[in-house]
């Protein structure tokens, strides 16, 4: 599954319409990664990965650490 900044509602981390193809150029992301929203970070876009996909290119991502 697919994940873009269209898809995350700003500040709440919401997830909404994810669609199943990347278009263009993607990342691979693992559940339980945090991914945030570099190009406009006012918008507060972030949401922890509740399952493994692949996303845009415009976040960053923050792993949790395992123990």
């Amino acid at each position: 599954r697919y994940i873009g900044m269209e898809n995350i509602e700003s500040f709440t981390g919401k997830i909404n319409d994810i669609p199943l193809i990347a278009e263009g150029i993607a990342n691979s992301f693992y559940k339980d990664e945090i991914l945030f929203g570099k190009l406009r970070p006012y918008l507060a876009k972030s949401y922890l990965a509740d399952f493994d996909g692949i996303c845009s290119t415009e976040f960053w991502f923050i792993a949790q650490p395992k123990y």
